[in-house]
């Protein structure tokens, strides 16, 4: 064998560690993405949606999972503008965590004001009742009851 087609030959081992590297990398990164999304909810288990509890971040998993690809639409009612969404949606991969990270940065940015009535209403002008009632319906006797009537 001469150098030329051992030089192939080691360009050609390369290129399938690379390809095998490539899809091991994306394994990964949707592996950690998806702890991550799950790592803020498990803290959160032992809430049971009374009065006492107004985190409204316990709501963004229910969210992310109804809203998807309406995300951006969401997104604009809360007052994101076209290069905070470019930001997030180069960020993320998905729409579930795409939806999850501007619900974040929205809480982050509002603070105090990051509500579950601004919240429900921002669902509701956009026309998404299913996720209002559905959210109603998964945390019964909670804020949400009451903050959300209408």
């Amino acid at each position: 064998m001469n150098q030329r087609d051992a030089d192939k030959m080691e360009i050609k081992r390369l290129k399938e560690q690379v390809a095998s590297l490539s899809t091991e990398i994306t394994c990964l990164y949707a592996m950690s993405r998806d702890i991550i999304n799950n790592i803020h909810f498990e803290d959160m288990g032992d809430r049971d949606g009374t009065e006492g509890d107004t985190d409204v971040s316990r709501h963004f998993y229910y969210i992310k999972e109804n809203v998807t690809a309406e995300w951006k639409d969401l997104a604009y009612q809360l007052g994101f503008t076209r290069p905070d969404i470019d930001t997030i949606d180069d960020r993320n991969k998905d729409y579930k965590s795409r939806c999850l990270d501007m619900l974040g940065e929205w809480q982050k940015r509002e603070g105090e004001v990051a509500t579950v009535a601004v919240l429900m209403e921002a669902l509701r002008e956009l026309g998404l009742t299913s996720v209002v009632d559905g959210l109603k319906s998964k945390y019964p006797g909670s804020l949400l009851s009451t903050q959300c009537s209408g």
